[in-house]
């Protein structure tokens, strides 16, 4: 009741500012702005509510569900924090210690992912989790930790993803994860672990992902994996003492299909050790000692498509060359990149890829080449290619582009703005819009531009949190007063038409322009709240579904409302000008100027705006995937947003005959001072005179049209 009494008012209250508008438009207005007010109330209202529910030293998102607190100096969980909560993030603070229900103490029972990383922890209470019946991600990953107590993770039933990476644990002991029925990742590289008990993983018959590369492994006992169901990858990388049999299997996990043993001092292997492991796709064996391949293991591995043997000292003989058809003929991917397999044998072939052995054929067990085979090298596409030939681009493609539009439409607005300012025939309502057009197109180019390409090219944010959240304020500010200046334009060029005096006096204009700057401030704050400067000093965005709501909010309020509102300003004003140009011939010029400067900017508006929104939308809503070719796409709307800052003062130049000779006059030299008036009137779209706005309403509108309407 209390929402329906308000929107009535709002109703009311739009309704009196149009006065003695038809209501039907009124209606129409009105319906067109609801959306967007309402959404931009939950926006606002989230964030407020969350800044008041979050202690001082934190930073959380407005949909209340992340709570960054790192880098604060924090010995324990701090409190004062909203109960919904689901994200909270305590890296790079000083808790070495987690004490039993250090979560739900504080009333943190709806976790859905913790973060303690680089702390210095090094033990955890049993109990500390407690409580937390929805906790799916627990990272402890880059601490001190030594031990886990059994009951650590009791009763996290819920738990999908345990980090315990980069610590010095030693040991793990029976029963230590038995609660996490449905566990499906566990990360413990870089540790201390010397031995695996059998049972250390029992009950885990959920997990698809271990990790356990960069330890002191010595032995995996072959049934240790036996109960895992849905286990699909192994990393054993760089556990250097690890033992891999050659009669009899390593592993008896015949649903695994990813198994990495690289840099494991790996010399032979057989077809046994794949025996119970027959369903891998991929096989990670580079930098190992492997000089030779048995291709029996490739009959035991009939789905095998990723191979990876660089960094091996294979010997380019017979046996090799018959892999290295098989890998051709069934399209297995042997290498990354420059890492692909290379001869260390013979020396004639020390050191080149085995793609020379496309030139080789074996007789009396021996290979021999035809041709120049050392001029075979590998050209597979380098992913660092393409990642260094974007960031070029970033670097110096882009920043030029942006560079050129930067001097285009700085010297084209800052030429405007001086020309309005010292020209008194130009101090007009008109060109108070246009006026405060180039004044919102100025601020975008030389604050939000540079800003904008910081961001983009600073891999560390580096000018801190006021500068992080100002660079996504002030891009939505800018378009906003670009947006809603031609929006008004467009109405008062309406008016204007029909000789009505409501938008044509100083005082309305000045009250309409601030109006215009405090509408597009609140559109603008939104995306200051959704942002910070993050422990890895990077300006981001946390929480995705508050910032898509953001981003439809800017859809709608920067290019659906105003070009509806454009649109229909056009047509009307069209309409008008063709009665007013019947009945007064002698305004056909203006009508005509007016015409062409009020499609012009349309059709910019349109062709500017609209497909970086549009664009920005499918992105964020994950329509389109956001992969390198489309950052290309990107930065051509970018571009046209950019653009069209610079566009405003040439439109005017090619519509406003009085715009283009005071141009031609500060820009490029033309001081003479007969040139300060205009010897043919017939030949400007300027008034002769202001009009006066104490006369009465029948004596205006005997005045000519052309004094309220043209440039």
């Amino acid at each position: 009741h209390d929402t329906g009494q308000k929107l009535i008012r709002v109703f009311h209250f739009v309704q009196a500012c149009y006065g003695t508008a038809n209501p039907v438009r009124v209606a129409a207005v009105f319906l067109l702005l609801l959306p967007a007010f309402i959404l931009w109330l939950w926006l606002i209202e989230e964030a407020i509510r969350t800044s008041i529910q979050c202690p001082s030293e934190c930073w959380c998102d407005p949909g209340r569900r992340t709570a960054d607190c790192s880098n604060a100096s924090f010995e324990d969980i701090p409190r004062s924090f909203h109960e919904d909560i689901r994200d909270l993030r305590m890296d790079h603070n000083n808790i070495t210690i987690l004490k039993i229900d250090a979560f739900s103490s504080v009333g943190l029972y709806f976790l859905e992912t913790i973060s303690v990383c680089h702390t210095g922890l090094t033990m955890i209470e049993p109990g500390a989790f407690r409580g937390l019946p929805k906790l799916e991600q627990l990272h402890l990953h880059n601490n001190w930790i030594s031990r886990l107590q059994p009951g650590t993770f009791t009763n996290l039933t819920n738990l999908r993803g345990l980090h315990l990476a980069n610590n010095r644990i030693r040991s793990l002991e029976s029963g230590l994860f038995t609660d996490l029925i449905n566990l499906d990742y566990i990360s413990l590289e870089s540790n201390l672990i010397q031995q695996l008990e059998a049972d250390v993983f029992l009950g885990l018959a959920r997990l698809r992902n271990l990790w356990l590369s960069e330890n002191e492994i010595s032995y995996i006992h072959p049934v240790m994996f036996k109960h895992m169901k849905k286990l699909r990858l192994i990393c054993l990388d760089n556990n250097t003492k690890l033992q891999v049999p050659t009669d009899k299997p390593f592993l008896d996990v015949p649903t695994l299909e990813n198994l990495f043993i690289s840099n494991c001092n790996i010399t032979t292997l057989s077809a046994r050790t794949f025996q119970k492991t027959n369903n891998l796709t991929t096989l990670y064996l580079h930098g190992n000692n492997l000089k030779t391949f048995d291709m029996t293991i490739a009959k035991v591995l009939p789905y095998i498509s990723v191979l990876y043997l660089y960094n091996n000292p294979l010997q380019c003989d017979c046996q090799l060359l018959k892999l290295w058809q098989w890998c051709r003929d069934h399209k297995v991917k042997t290498g990354i990149e420059d890492d692909v397999p290379r001869c260390g044998g013979p020396d004639q072939l020390s050191g080149l890829w085995w793609g020379v052995l496309r030139q080789a054929q074996c007789k009396n067990n021996e290979v021999q080449f035809t041709g120049d085979y050392k001029s075979i090298v590998h050209e597979a596409v380098h992913r660092n290619d393409e990642l260094e030939k974007h960031w070029n681009f970033l670097k110096y493609g882009q920043t030029s582009v942006y560079a050129i539009l930067f001097l285009i439409g700085t010297v084209g607005n800052t030429t405007l703005i001086i020309i309005i300012v010292c020209n008194k025939r130009m101090r007009t309502v008109s060109y108070a819009y246009i006026l405060n057009l180039a004044v919102g197109d100025l601020l975008s180019l030389t604050m939000n531009l540079p800003l904008y390409q910081a961001m983009v090219l600073s891999q560390n944010w580096v000018l801190g949190e006021f500068l992080c959240k100002m660079a996504v304020f002030l891009r939505p500010l800018s378009i906003g007063v670009c947006g809603f200046s031609i929006t008004v334009l467009s109405v008062q060029r309406y008016y204007a038409t029909l000789g009505s005096l409501r938008l044509s006096t100083r005082l309305t204009t000045f009250k309409i322009i601030l109006a215009v700057w405090i509408i597009a401030i609140c559109c603008a704050l939104p995306s200051s709240f959704s942002v910070h400067v993050d422990h890895n000093m990077i300006c981001t965005s946390d929480n995705i579904e508050y910032y898509r709501m953001i981003d439809l909010f800017h859809l709608l309020t920067f290019c659906v409302i105003p070009l509806c509102v454009i649109a229909a300003m056009y047509v009307m004003t069209a309409r008008q000008l063709m009665i007013t140009a019947r009945r007064m011939q002698k305004e056909a010029k203006a009508c005509k100027t007016l015409a062409k400067v009020v499609l012009g900017l349309t059709v910019v508006f349109f062709v500017s705006f609209v497909p970086y929104h549009v664009l920005w939308t499918v992105i964020l809503w994950e329509i389109i995937p956001f992969d390198l070719e489309m950052t290309y796409v990107v930065f051509m709307s970018s571009c046209l947003l950019v653009f069209n800052s610079c566009f405003n003062p040439v439109a005017l130049y090619c519509t406003s005959v009085t715009f283009r000779k005071q141009f031609q006059h500060y820009l490029l030299g033309c001081f003479r001072r007969e040139n300060a008036r205009f010897r043919n009137e017939d030949e400007s779209d300027l008034p002769t005179e202001q009009p006066s706005y104490t006369n009465n309403p029948v004596r205006y509108q005997r005045r000519s049209t052309s004094e309220m309407i043209v440039f």
